[in-house]
């Protein structure tokens, strides 16, 4: 299965993808931002099966955020009917048996995903090889292990020195057992996307960061990507994602367009009043 998966996207990779070459001019690569949507355990099973089928109904193919920027690299954009999906809270410490089969239903379906993995939890921390064992099994399915820091904590409310830990200690434990490093950011909440020193220090260690708020286009380094909470109705995928991704959109949707929770780091709100948006 897993090859099938990485002919059928090379495929339609050399088929697709709009191809800019070595770029002469050296004026800088700007490309659109590919429909993307995030995911949580609540998410479930059943309901992925039916994303998966009505993902393949509406023509799109599925692609990692590590596979966007590799055609980046290669000076192209994704393709027109890429779309990409994430599932966010997984840990290398415990793991939730709805996670796997959410995961099953795409692998069952030849589509592929990334996933956001929170390093330490507050009741576990002791890393799971078996855990990893099966993440390494997938990444070679095609499936992208990415970060979503080590504790996610919301990153604007930490210092310089807590920042650095949960960017760069989260990104070496992936290296340290997947084998492999994680080239992808998935910001806890959210939150940061707009705050130069979150971005400087996550670009010592990640080629792409993935944010809620985020203009439609991805340019530069590092790759700034935006995705969306699923349509409440799975039937009207292709109209949400085109109504949210494609222009003549405003470049940027606002914070009090996006209808998710509002999380409190340890429940409360931070000293002066902010909130993570999630």
């Amino acid at each position: 299965m897993a090859s099938s998966i990485r002919v059928g996207l090379a495929l339609i990779f050399l088929i697709n993808a709009v191809t800019l070459g070595s770029n002469p001019d050296k004026e800088p690569l700007q490309c659109q931002t590919p429909p993307s949507i995030m995911l949580h355990s609540d998410f479930g099973a059943w309901r992925m099966n039916k994303l998966a089928e009505q993902i393949i109904a509406d023509g799109y193919i599925t692609m990692t955020y590590r596979q966007v920027r590799e055609l980046w690299d290669q000076g192209s954009c994704a393709p027109d009917n890429a779309l990409l999906v994430s599932i966010d809270d997984l840990s290398g410490a415990w793991l939730r048996s709805t996670f796997v089969d959410m995961i099953d239903a795409f692998l069952e379906h030849e589509l592929v995903l990334t996933l956001g993995i929170v390093s330490v939890t507050p009741d576990v921390s002791t890393q799971d090889p078996e855990i990893w064992d099966y993440f390494k099994q997938i990444d070679k399915q095609g499936i992208e292990i990415a970060s979503h820091s080590t504790h996610h904590f919301c990153p604007t409310w930490l210092s310089q020195e807590e920042l650095e830990v949960e960017f760069y200690d989260s990104h070496d434990l992936i290296c340290e057992y997947l084998g492999r490093c994680p080239e992808t950011l998935i910001l806890p909440f959210g939150n940061g996307w707009d705050d130069p020193n979150v971005i400087e220090t996550a670009s010592h260690r990640f080629k792409t960061i993935v944010s809620i708020v985020a203009p439609l286009y991805y340019s530069g380094e590092p790759l700034l990507m935006k995705r969306m909470p699923p349509p409440g109705e799975i039937g009207e995928l292709k109209t949400f994602l085109n109504k949210h991704f494609l222009p003549p959109n405003n470049l940027q949707i606002g914070v009090n367009e996006v209808n998710h929770r509002k999380i409190w780091k340890n429940n409360k709100r931070h000293s002066n009043g902010e909130i993570c948006i999630e």
